[in-house]
């Protein structure tokens, strides 16, 4: 049983910022629904054009760190960052994980080539195998880069926007970018999660989709996450009943919890 949520977000992050959303609100979710765990990874975006104020860094982990001995005898609370990967951006990055002790990084693309495809911009023009072409090799880029992360967040990301329909999208229409993506994960010790969101989202799978999960068991990919992507206390460990189906399907036994930037291992 999945009692472990490793990517949540707080009003500390710039898609979350309401009352309902703070630390403590989130904290007492997560405790009301069971969780043993939840690790709080606010976005950390830079050159996002949604965002406008800098990210308290500092504030931003000395209120994770006092909330972690508050709530000790109820929740481990974990203290994480979601960073928007952007290639050049990577040192600047390296910079936070170096500062602070984290336990967990997640590395997401959420703008590629300085385009959100949240914002629908990013798709003119384009068809949808060039679109999600395009966001596949700008990940496989991001991964060579020196970013300091050790989750890749919700691969298939972009499809999320696309608008295209699910029937244009499947891991054996873009296999040659995928394999490239989860050999790259898994040679350089990193995981990836399975992302819930995409359920909350209409869409029939999690982020990645099915076969992109049993892809990655094939190639011999061992570290996974369990993630709800909440930006709201009441979706703290959404679908997590369909997500230990899923990975069970995919031939794991075991999820992955990040401590220190190290994963420990629990039965699903």
């Amino acid at each position: 049983m999945i009692k472990s949520d490793s990517h949540v977000h707080t009003s500390f992050s710039h898609d979350a910022k309401a009352p309902e959303s703070s630390p403590e609100k989130v904290l007492d979710a997560a405790v009301e629904k069971g969780l043993d765990m939840v690790c709080i990874t606010d976005h950390l975006d830079l050159n996002d054009p949604a965002i406008t104020d800098e990210f308290p860094a500092d504030e931003y982990y000395s209120t994770l760190l006092s909330l972690q001995k508050q709530y000790k005898d109820k929740i481990a609370l974990r203290i994480g960052i979601e960073l928007g990967l952007q290639k050049e951006y990577a040192e600047r990055y390296n910079a936070f994980t170096r500062k602070h002790a984290l336990d967990m990084v997640i590395g997401s693309v959420h703008c590629i080539n300085g385009a959100d495809p949240y914002y629908g911009t990013f798709f003119e023009g384009k068809t949808s195998y060039e679109a999600y072409h395009e966001a596949f090799q700008y990940t496989l880029e991001n991964l060579k880069t020196e970013a300091d992360f050790d989750i890749l967040g919700h691969i298939d990301y972009v499809i999320r926007y696309g608008n295209y329909g699910e029937n244009v999208y499947s891991y054996e229409l873009f296999q040659e970018d995928l394999d490239a993506i989860l050999s790259c994960v898994i040679e350089t010790g990193r995981g990836i999660e399975v992302n819930t969101s995409a359920f909350r989202y209409g869409l029939s799978e999690p982020h990645p989709c099915i076969k992109i999960i049993q892809r990655y068991q094939e190639l011999g990919g061992e570290i996974i996450t369990a993630a709800s992507d909440a930006h709201k206390p009441k979706d703290i460990a959404s679908d997590f009943q369909k997500l230990e189906a899923i990975l069970t399907v995919c031939g794991f036994r075991y999820y992955a919890v990040y401590k220190s930037r190290k994963p420990y291992f629990y039965k699903l």
